[in-house]
């Protein structure tokens, strides 16, 4: 079982004037499965740079502990060296079967001429263990799984498609067997038989994760904790449960700070309607009284004087820390259809296509598809 785990202590982040992160504070534990999210720029993959040391926070701290535990990290544009072929890749990763039993031949070789040299034996208890760990099978149930198997093992990863680097950062993140995981987007460019195995593997991974990502599905299967980073005031708020357990709960507490935010609205104005009639009565008594009337005019004064009150209570409440603000729309999207004009039964036809590349065997063949007014059709499939 995992000890490894991570704490941001009091994170906070600016570019210029412009704050993106403010005294963040959490904690990934082992065993734990925790889904970082926020709306496009509110900050997120600043905060996980942060974690991994790639970014400076302005202020505030990072702990590991151990302090020498390895991370996982999953980046949103994996590039590694583009002179490095996928073999180099997986032996950098896992290890050189050959070069780890050659320097296994050498190093056996001098202990046995200085059988007392304890660095020697050191290395050498190292490099065996190493070789033992080493699992072909895996590597390549890996690779398989994430539609990697089939690439030459001396092909530049400067020749792999974007899906294909992305898919292969995640599998040798996997091969490479973390003390901790801080994925960036992990679902992008997986199929559903990827997306499944994935959701399988972390169910089993003794380690803590931090997972940013929009799947809500895929947050559905896989956190039981959710940290929801608002763009508005830079800061963080923990959910307990997965994605549809916090999408519950904020939308319970958005409804209920919107019900607070109207009686509030609808007190504050009555009493400004009260002190205003208050003050009309004030001045209305005193517009209305002689000289000779002193006990009224003493009246109005004191009618006076405590529409003043109310002013300067209403005053403090508007200052106060008590008030609700509205509740600030997550999102903002406003779109206007007008009436189309006469629109036919069939909106696309496909009749005995090929798809393929010049000079090779084409990839789809006889596709025949007719997509009629109305319906929602999906496109699926795995990857080669």
């Amino acid at each position: 079982m995992s000890t490894a785990s991570l704490t941001a202590h009091q994170i906070t982040k600016s570019f210029g004037l412009h704050p993106i992160l403010k005294d963040i504070t959490f904690s990934v534990n082992p065993g734990e499965r925790v889904g970082l999210i926020g709306p496009n720029g509110s900050g997120k993959t600043t905060l996980v740079r942060i974690l991994t040391g790639q970014e400076h926070a302005d202020s505030g701290h990072v702990a590991l502990s151990p302090a020498d535990i390895y991370i996982g990290y999953l980046a949103q544009g994996f590039e590694p060296d583009p002179t490095h072929t996928l073999a180099e890749l997986l032996h950098q990763t896992v290890g050189d079967p050959a070069a780890m039993e050659a320097e296994l031949a050498h190093l056996g070789t001098a202990l046995s001429q200085q059988p007392e040299n304890e660095a020697w034996r050191l290395a050498y208890d190292e490099v065996l263990a190493r070789l033992r760990r080493y699992d072909n099978g895996r590597m390549q149930t890996t690779l398989t799984i994430f539609g990697l198997a089939d690439i030459q093992p001396d092909t530049l990863v400067s020749h792999l498609s974007g899906g294909q680097k992305t898919r292969l950062a995640l599998a040798l993140i996997i091969l490479r067997q973390p003390d901790l995981l801080l994925l960036d987007e992990p679902t992008n460019h997986l199929d559903i038989d990827m997306l499944e195995w994935l959701e399988d593997w972390l169910a089993d991974y003794p380690g803590g994760a931090l997972i940013v990502s929009h799947d809500r599905t895929f947050l559905d299967h896989t956190v039981t904790r959710i940290i929801d980073l608002d763009p508005v005031t830079h800061t963080t708020r923990d959910y307990t449960g997965n994605y549809s357990d916090y999408l519950n709960q904020f939308l319970a507490e958005r409804k209920k700070q919107l019900a607070t935010y109207k009686d509030q609205v609808y007190e504050i104005r009555r009493l400004k309607q009260d002190i205003a009639r208050t003050r009309e009565q004030s001045l209305s008594v005193e517009r209305s009284t002689t000289p000779r009337q002193p006990n009224v005019r003493r009246l109005a004064k004191k009618v006076m004087r405590k529409a003043k009150s109310r002013e300067k209570k209403l005053d403090r409440y508007l200052a106060s820390d008590e008030r609700v603000e509205k509740p600030k729309q997550s999102w903002h999207m406003k779109l206007a259809f007008r009436e189309p004009e006469h629109i036919g039964r069939d909106v696309l036809t496909i009749d005995n296509l090929s798809v393929g590349y010049e000079g090779q065997s084409p990839l789809l063949t006889n596709l025949n598809l007719t997509i009629l007014v109305g319906r929602r059709v999906v496109l699926t499939g795995p990857w080669y």
